[in-house]
């Protein structure tokens, strides 16, 4: 038990399965159901090996995962040959580049992270907090390059932004520009999650918020999200009214005084401006999204 917790507590947050390999349908061939049990069995290992800080064998995997020796072998072997892992002289695990880097380096939204990194180390610089360039995903939001502050403090470890998006910058960037409907859709209809006594929880609240952040073309959370954390960002457009993401700011809520706040409120914005509209590469990236 002592060994399986290590094991697990080396992989980050992320999905497993428990569930045992089940038999072939007769005449070898596999129901969907079948089918569909071992994409998830396979995606699983794929995680852990992906979020493991360190490379593992088919033992542990099976161990962490929660699946038999043999199945975990065969999926290995079926993950192998189809080149998102590969396996060392020690019989250990690796992710390999296609797992880990599946896009292309010419991706637009790999040349979009690459040629954003300029202007955020500058804003990196100027004020030592953390930066993060945000896209927006089919109402999803995705951390394409972060920087941490100048204390090595970062809010993101995930891709995903997880926190619920009537608590942060980016998440109120994305409902100030859809539609009542669909942000019911989103977030629900109310009273909304309180993470810290200054979360808004109230639908006529949050209006009030969001036509604001429409008005201002910028957002701010203040201990909203996490108490002692606040932030603050500006929209990068595709075209009016449709955004491809934000910039954003962010760090310890003592360096985030009224005069800071509006030095780097102007700052964003600036910085959001020169990615929006003219920029071949957001043109590219908007593109790839369908606006």
């Amino acid at each position: 038990m002592a060994r399986t917790a290590a094991l697990r507590r080396s992989v980050s947050k992320g999905p497993t399965a428990r569930d045992r390999a089940e038999p072939d349908a007769p005449g070898g061939g596999k129901s969907a159901k079948e089918e569909i049990g071992s994409l998830q069995r396979g995606l699983a290992i794929l995680d852990t090996v992906v979020r493991a800080e360190r490379p593992l064998t088919s033992s542990e995997l099976a161990e962490v995962v929660g699946l038999s020796t043999s199945t975990t072998h065969r999926l290995l072997q079926s993950l192998s040959e189809l080149g998102y892992l590969f396996r060392d002289s020690s019989k250990r695990y690796y992710p390999s580049a296609r797992a880990l880097f599946p896009t292309n380096l010419v991706h637009p939204l790999n040349v979009l992270r690459r040629n954003s990194m300029d202007e955020l180390i500058g804003l990196r610089r100027r004020f030592g907090q953390a930066v993060a360039l945000v896209v927006f995903i089919d109402r999803k939001r995705w951390v394409l390059e972060s920087i941490p502050s100048s204390d090595s403090f970062s809010p993101y470890t995930e891709t995903e932004v997880a926190a619920p998006a009537h608590t942060t910058v980016a998440g109120k960037i994305l409902l100030s520009t859809i539609s009542a409907d669909e942000r019911v859709t989103l977030i629900g209809s109310g009273p909304y999650e309180a993470l810290t006594p200054k979360t808004i929880t109230t639908p006529q609240r949050l209006d009030r918020e969001l036509a604001t952040i429409t008005a201002q073309r910028f957002a701010t959370s203040v201990d909203e999200m996490l108490q002692g954390l606040s932030a603050v960002g500006a929209p990068i457009w595709c075209s009016p009214g449709t955004p491809l993401g934000a910039v954003i700011l962010s760090g310890a809520s003592k360096h985030f005084t009224a005069d800071a706040m509006k030095e780097m409120t102007t700052a964003v914005m600036h910085s959001a401006g020169l990615f929006s509209f003219a920029s071949p590469d957001v043109r590219a990236a908007c593109r790839f999204l369908g606006h």
